[in-house]
């Protein structure tokens, strides 16, 4: 109904209110409505305002056209609401209500704090919030995989007093899984010259030797990749910290550690200290053969 319509309603009913009359026995239970609210010298407006709610609602229950209401439990709320201003009977003025409109004595409990076209807020938010945990670990897992990948485990040789060293830069490619997970500074490779003094020289393959055994304990986490002389992976992967690893393999074994500092060492049995020459930045890439 248009908003003009409605204030000339509201009115028009205003001005009959001073000619408020008993209400009819035999008439409708909008009529009676209607009746008792000019006998308690309300317009309709001002029930409107008692009751929060649109003047078009209270309208249309003393023109006995609930159809606009929605459902009958909707209904309910609104007639149980107006009778209750009105000093009648909230269950008396329902139950003409029912008995007119024939409704069956069970109605459909409705939880009002949730609209049933639309889900609730909670599982809504926790699904999206399952779905971007897994979109986030399918992506982490693609990632790692296309890295193992595209990574050569083959070890590289370093040898004091090469340019790159005296540069201060590092003389091995930094992976960039370690870079992404914070447990070493950026770095560059060093750029390959085509002057022969930069090239790292060729290194002859290592012959297996007897086995052996080395102990790792971790005091923070790290990234590991340990091969021996036959280029067995031993150990690879992300180590957290508080964890011991023990590998065996054929020397020499090729270590690269992602955080030096965060791992302790033995060899047979006895302390291991990683050459000071092959720490770079934090990442540590060394040979240990037979003692």
């Amino acid at each position: 109904m248009p908003d003009d319509d409605l204030f000339n309603l509201i009115e028009e009913d205003d001005e009959k209110t001073a000619e408020a009359a008993e209400a009819p026995e035999d008439g409708s239970l909008g009529e009676r409505l209607r009746a008792r609210r000019r006998q308690r010298s309300l317009s309709l407006f001002q029930a409107a305002q008692e009751l929060r709610t649109d003047p078009a609602v209270l309208r249309a229950i003393e023109a006995d056209d609930f159809s606009v209401l929605g459902a009958p439990v909707y209904i309910k709320g609104h007639l149980r609401k107006y009778a209750a201003l009105l000093g009648l009977s909230p269950d008396g003025v329902f139950d003409d209500y029912a008995r007119t409109h024939e409704l069956s004595e069970s109605m459909p409990v409705v939880n009002r704090a949730v609209d049933p076209g639309r889900p609730h807020k909670s599982g809504y938010w926790l699904r999206i919030l399952v779905m971007l945990l897994l979109i986030v670990a399918i992506g982490f897992a693609i990632a790692w995989w296309s890295m193992r990948r595209d990574t050569a485990p083959g070890p590289i040789s370093v040898t004091p007093g090469n340019d790159a060293q005296q540069a201060g830069e590092p003389a091995v490619p930094v992976y960039r899984l370690l870079s992404e997970t914070g447990m070493m500074d950026e770095a560059s490779s060093v750029a390959a010259a085509p002057d022969a003094a930069r090239s790292l020289p060729e290194t002859a393959s290592a012959v297996p030797g007897k086995p052996l055994r080395v102990e790792l304990a971790f005091t923070g986490d790290s990234w590991v990749e340990i091969t021996d002389a036959e280029g067995d992976e031993l150990l690879f992967g992300l180590v957290n910290a508080g964890t011991e690893h023990s590998v065996e393999g054929a020397s020499p074994i090729e270590v690269l550690l992602g955080s030096a500092g965060a791992v302790r060492l033995e060899v047979a049995g006895r302390p291991y200290d990683i050459p000071p020459e092959n720490i770079h930045g934090g990442l540590a890439r060394f040979s240990i053969e037979e003692p």
